[in-house]
C-alpha cells in the first residue's frame, strides 16, 4: 500500500500544514512489514513471488479464487487484527512512535473507516470541519477534510490510537512466532497442492 499511502500522508502533511516549519522535499515515507524471523520474511517473499500468473488465471477460471463479495468467514475476521505502528524521525534524531490497532483491517476495519467517514460528515456542521476552517476544497485526505472528528469516532467504533509507544521492548502487535511458523508451513502445503 506504500505507493498510495505515501501519496496520502504528503497530501495531508501540506493540507495540515505540517511543512511550515520543514523543507517538504525531506521527508520520507516508507512501509516495512514485520515477520517474527528473517526466515519466515525470506518464506513469505518466496511464496507471493512464486506464483506465477498463468498459475492464477488457471485458478481463477478453475472457480478456486475468490469470488467478488466471497471473503474469509466471520470467524477468521474476528480473529485477525493489526497493529501499525508509526515512527516520525527528526533530522536530529529526536523520534516519536505511535500505534494504531484494531481488528482484521482488510475487511471490517476498513468498512468502519469508511462508514465513520460518511457519518461525520453527515452528522457534523460542515463548517466546523478542517477543510471549512481553512477554506479549502477540491481533493482532500480523511486527515485533512475530517479531523479530529473523525479520530474520535474510529476511537468509539473500536480502533485504539496510542501515543508515545516505547519501541524498547516487544513491538505491539509482535507476532506469536510458533504460530505464524505453524500457519507458513500450512500455507507453503497448500501450495504443494496446487
Amino acid at each position: 500500500m506504500a505507493r498510495i499511502n505515501s501519496r496520502v500522508v504528503r497530501r495531508s502533511a501540506c493540507e495540515l500544514n505540517a511543512y511550515a516549519n520543514i523543507d517538504p522535499t525531506k521527508l520520507r515515507y516508507r512501509e516495512e512489514q514485520l515477520a517474527p524471523t528473517g526466515a519466515a520474511a525470506a518464506a513469505k517473499m518466496a511464496k507471493n513471488a512464486a506464483i506465477p500468473p498463468e498459475k492464477l488465471r488457471q485458478l481463477r477460471d478453475a472457480g478456486r479464487l475468490p469470488k467478488p463479495g466471497d471473503g474469509p468467514s466471520k470467524e477468521r475476521r474476528q480473529a485477525s487484527s493489526f497493529t501499525a505502528l508509526c515512527v516520525a524521525q527528526a533530522a536530529n534524531g529526536t523520534r516519536g512512535v505511535c500505534a494504531i490497532s484494531g481488528g482484521d483491517p482488510g475487511y471490517d476495519e476498513t468498512a468502519k473507516m469508511v462508514a465513520e467517514a460518511a457519518l461525520t460528515i453527515a452528522l457534523t456542521d460542515r463548517a466546523s470541519l478542517p477543510a471549512a476552517e481553512r477554506g479549502g476544497g477540491g481533493v482532500l485526505t480523511a486527515a485533512a477534510a475530517l479531523g479530529e472528528r473523525y479520530a474520535a469516532r474510529l476511537v468509539a467504533a473500536g480502533l485504539c490510537f496510542e501515543d508515545d509507544v516505547d519501541l524498547s521492548g516487544a513491538l505491539p502487535g509482535s507476532p506469536d512466532a510458533d504460530a505464524e511458523a505453524e500457519a507458513l508451513k500450512a500455507e507453503m502445503a497448500s501450495k504443494d497442492a496446487w
